[in-house]
């Protein structure tokens, strides 16, 4: 129904597209039917419950439309509406997102979104009807934050994945043609390709208009598109040279004034405009010498931890997460409570990002979200907001025992922190029910460094701002502090804190109905008091809101407070009554008694040993290892403390979630996965095993985000409370493949056949999902299977959340049942040769993907002046995806990791040099660096780096000198050195971390490398 258009004329993309019927209310019930066609025009859909009719135009991948012409056969109907399918888009600016954040853009997919009728411009001219767009603004997106941030500012043009005629009530035309203009005109390009047979040629986004035998090269004619301004994918024209030998494609853009010399394949692309002889070509591109980064690492010496440390900028705990910065957690295994100790040495409870449930908050009595313990020294106080100001380090036994020393005044202070449980002693590991309650003990020694006589000053002031009381050794808040009557002078004073402005607000208290135990505090040889403390004009000055301490030292001499600080708020007693005297038993009265009585009995320094004893004794039943590098070696001794720190008890089933990070985030399998496998690493097996059990518990509970007809057997990290799922909060597709994997990897470290036939249904009903979901993919279309056949359906990749068809999913999925199939063959469970069996199917349909994918993506240009070809993350892409999440770091690597490539093939290599070359040094795919003088030790590797194993690859592949820098680059980039806790990621730039802590699986991630 369409002809090739000529060079000149108005580029339409309809004909790239298919007219499809949309069926389907909700996202899992979507269907996308072929629009019936008779006598050459196509049939509206049959009438919706509003009795409009419709016809839809889709493409695989959005395409950018500033005009729809709709030419009907027969009479124009009235009243019909051109609509675009929107739910991301207008998306950010790259550049208003610092660093690396600009990987989580948005982007949209066919199931999830709305229908937006476009702001048109609508002319006819016989039976054409021509809808031109207006420039996008709020009237029709009424998001004002995305359009201020929008990169498609103002844009005249929709971009989407599917546009819709939707007719009026009762109409139904009968539709010729549809045409999709994309603005600008189709350009003529041509080029010669030498090396290649007679192939077959198709264009995406263009026309092949001649193809012809010249000599040696093949010469093709074609129309394209104007190179974009903006780079994506869909704004290209891609040339695909079906060659039996090495089918590749190309962009027309690059080729318009440069030949591309695809080395591997002896083939040359050389532009109608070079008249030199593909020899002269070849020499002048490689003369130069320049290598690629990938073959760079072979001439430099291997890689040193000393080197990558000296040339990779310090991680600054100050910059992490404005204002809080870097902070360690403090708590016990598997406790539902923890504090944070920020780098200042100040401390904070947060009841959002502790990832609250049920009754966790019941006792945390203070007024908003966060209660903050401020020390400070000296007289003005210093809190020591800044960098630099506080040394800090963990324990050298691995027990959570955090020192900071700073010095102020010519008073030296050491705080040293750690929890412990409030009424009980540290017990067994895995012993406890997971709601005890935990008490924060910081013991503050202060010490005269001078030959003088001098005063220590500490403080303790807590936010929200309290009244506060000191008495009997106990630090009670009796009310809350309101600011009143605030008018625009006082915003003006602080805005500019102009001293003539007056102020006309109060401080006022807010009475608790009960005073509230804050912290016990034991004193020294100083005094105490409570008082008021104020470091702005905006802050009371007259109420006392701080605990102030103050010790009179001789030269050299050191004096000791000990501040005991319970995680959830203890009421204090009626004045009338005593602690001693409280009665005892069940009544709210009673037990705040009983914990005041437990509070004021502590011994800091018999805690300590019972805290020290529990974490080195369960630390001294892990592996250890000896290595040179001395700093990674005590790294290693503290993780398994971290794991045990993160992992969260479920009091209600006895069973454990395992979250991706200690504070803020929650469960998530694949993550979860990295941290039992170190476990297993390490000989704690038991530690593992009930790890895995809280992820076999929701087993089925929750199904996966994505297109998916069924839960049953679905695994992903899902939180619970009493045994009961409260669903998956990442709810990542490739949570199940990684917990298959390591269900089977499990038993493979354990030999535990008496634990695998306990779990052996739930693997079989986890691959058995796998192998029901896949169905629905295996469609033909015009005689040809559809590039997603035989994977899962479209679903939810990792944190970007658009369905689509992603190559790590179904690697570690594929894999999952490969490894479940083999652990069940040494039981003999009945399922297992089948497994097998459908493993290797499902890896037969996951190559053939992989390698058409690889065929009609574009090949890449590297540094050394060749190309190699590209391997994308998924289906139904033209080039390389957006953003170091979905093209890297869950790119076409985990091919490897799923058993799909192995690690020796060629394309892996392609893979690996695209991914040093192009991707882990570029603003969009990584991280810009210097190339010239900094690449060896600060490119190798991602974003967040623990998440990509590039590092086993080059183990696999036999290449030491590219795993040991991809090591020692990793751990330079994401270790603060003083604490030795991991940052997610350093997004903005080397030396700036963000992401929780403790982030454990990235941890454990760097650990399992040294067993790869």
């Amino acid at each position: 129904m369409n002809e090739t258009p000529s060079a000149g004329s108005a580029i339409d993309l309809a004909p790239f597209g298919r007219i499809i019927y949309f069926e389907g209310e909700e996202p899992r019930k979507r269907r996308f039917v072929d629009a019936a066609v008779e006598n050459g025009a196509y049939l509206p859909s049959e009438p919706d419950s509003t009795g409009r009719r419709h016809l839809v135009l889709q493409w695989a991948e959005p395409r950018d439309i500033r005009s729809v012409a709709i030419t009907y056969h027969g009479p124009v109907p009235e009243g019909t509406e051109v609509q675009y399918w929107q739910r991301k888009w207008p998306f950010s600016d790259r550049d208003l997102r610092r660093g690396a954040g600009r990987g989580w853009i948005g982007r949209d997919d066919h199931y999830r979104g709305r229908w937006i009728t476009a702001i048109s411009n609508v002319t006819a001219q016989g039976n054409r009807v021509v809808y031109d767009f207006a420039h996008l603004d709020l009237t029709e997106i009424w998001d004002p934050a995305a359009m201020e941030e929008a990169e498609d500012f103002n844009a005249e043009f929709r971009c989407a994945l599917q546009f819709r005629l939707l007719f009026a009530e009762g109409a139904n035309p009968r539709v010729a043609r549809i045409e999709a203009f994309a603005g600008g005109e189709w350009q003529a390009g041509e080029a010669d390709i030498f090396g290649v047979g007679d192939a077959c040629v198709r264009a995406w986004n263009g026309y092949i208009t001649e193809v012809v035998r010249r000599d040696d090269a093949l010469h093709v004619k074609y129309l394209h598109m104007p190179p974009p301004k903006f780079d994506l994918a869909h704004r290209h024209t891609v040339i695909t040279v079906e060659d039996s030998d090495h089918p590749f494609s190309f962009r027309a853009a690059d080729v318009i004034n440069d030949s591309l010399y695809i080395e591997d394949f002896g083939i040359l692309v050389r532009p109608v405009t070079d008249t030199r002889a593909p020899e002269q070509i070849v020499d002048a591109l490689v003369a130069s010498g320049t290598k690629s980064l990938y073959d760079r690492v072979f001439d430099e010496p291997e890689q040193t931890c000393d080197r990558a440390m000296a040339e990779t900028p310090r991680l600054r705990p100050a910059f992490q997460h404005a204002p809080r910065g870097r902070y360690v957690p403090l708590g016990c295994e598997g406790s539902r409570q923890r504090f944070g100790l920020r780098y200042n040495a100040n401390v904070f409870v947060s009841k959002t990002e502790s990832k609250p449930m049920g009754r966790d908050l019941v006792n945390l009595l203070w007024s908003g979200v966060e209660m903050n313990y401020r020390f400070a020294t000296g007289d003005f106080p210093d809190f020591r907001e800044r960098e630099g100001a506080v040394s800090q380090s963990w324990s050298e036994d691995g027990a959570p025992v955090i020192t900071s020393v700073w010095n102020d005044r010519e008073i030296e202070f050491t705080q040293t922190a750690f929890a412990a449980y409030l009424r009980e002693d540290m017990g067994e590991l895995l012993g406890k029910r997971g709601d005890e309650d935990i008490v924060l003990l910081v013991q503050f020694e202060m010490r005269n460094t001078s030959r003088d006589a001098l005063t220590a000053h500490l403080w303790l002031q807590s936010t929200p701002p309290e009244c506060v009381q000191y008495d009997s050794g106990l630090l009670v808040a009796h009310g809350r502090l309101v600011k009143t009557e605030l008018m625009q002078s006082d915003e003006l004073a602080a805005r500019v804190d102009r001293p003539d402005v007056p102020h006309t607000f109060n401080w006022i208290v807010r009475d608790y109905e009960r005073p509230l135990v804050r912290c016990r505090i034991d004193l020294g040889k100083g005094c105490g008091c409570a008082s008021p403390l104020s470091t702005d004009r905006e802050g009371p000055a007259g109420v006392p809101t701080a605990f102030h301490y103050r010790a009179d030292l001789a030269a050299g001499e050191r004096d000791v407070i000990t501040f005991v600080i319970p995680y959830c708020t203890i009421p204090s007693p009626p004045p009338d009554q005593p602690v001693a005297s409280q009665p005892r038993g069940g009544s709210a009265r009673g037990v705040a008694g009983d914990n005041l009585m437990i509070l004021a009995s502590i011994d800091y320094n018999a805690k300590l040993r019972e805290v020290r004893e529990f974490w080195t004794r369960y630390l001294d039943c892990s592996a250890k290892i000896e290595i040179p590098d001395k700093m990674i070696e005590r790294f290693y001794r503290k993780v398994p403390v971290h794991v045990a720190i993160t992992a969260t008890k479920d009091p209600g089933s006895g069973e454990y979630m395992l979250p991706a990070a200690t504070f803020v985030y929650g469960a998530c399998g694949n993550e979860a996965c990295m941290q039992i496998r170190q476990l297993d690493y390490r000989g704690l097996h038991k530690q593992a095993e009930r790890y895995l059990d809280g992820l076999l518990l929701v087993q089925g509970a929750d199904g996966l985000d994505g297109n998916f007809q069924s839960k049953e057997g679905a695994l992903a990290g899902a939180s619970f409370y009493d045994g009961k799922s409260l669903g998956a909060p990442f709810a990542y597709n490739s949570d199940h493949g990684f917990i298959l994997q390591m269900l089977a990897e499990h038993y493979f470290l354990t030999r535990d056949a008496d634990w695998l036939r306990r779990v052996a249904h739930n693997i079989v009903a986890g691959c058995d999902f796998v192998i029901r979901e896949r169905q629905a993919t295996k469609v033909e279309r015009d005689g040809e299977r559809v590039p997603e056949y035989g994977l899962l359906p479209a679903g939810h990749l990792e944190d970007n959340d658009e369905w689509r068809y992603w190559f790590a999913v179904n690697a570690h999925a594929c894999r999952g049942i490969e490894w479940c199939a083999s652990a069940l063959a040494e039981i003999d469970h009945p399922d297992a040769e089948r497994l097998a069996d459908e493993a290797d199917a499902y890896r037969a349909d996951i190559l053939a993907a992989v390698e058409r994918a690889r065929i009609e993506s574009p090949v890449v240009r590297l540094s050394d002046n060749t190309a190699v070809p590209h391997v994308p993350p998924r289906t139904d892409i033209r080039g390389r995806e957006w953003g170091w999440i979905r093209e890297v770091v869950y790119g076409a690597l985990h091919l490897v990791d799923g058993g799909v490539l192995e690690p020796d093939d060629q394309t892996v290599t392609w893979i690996l040099k695209y991914f040093e070359d192009a991707a882990f040094p570029s603003r969009d795919w990584g991280r810009p660096i210097d190339v010239e003088k900094r690449w060896f030790s600060q490119a190798g590797l991602t974003i967040q780096a623990n998440l990509l194993n590039n590092g086993v690859a080059y183990v696999r592949r036999d290449q030491p000198k590219h795993a040991v820098r991809a090591l020692f680059n990793d751990f330079a980039a994401s270790i603060y050195d003083d604490v030795l806790v991991f940052a997610e990621h350093p997004v903005v730039q080397l030396g700036r971390g963000t992401g929780p802590y403790f982030k454990t699986p990235d941890e454990c991630g760097f650990l399992n490398l040294l067993r790869a």
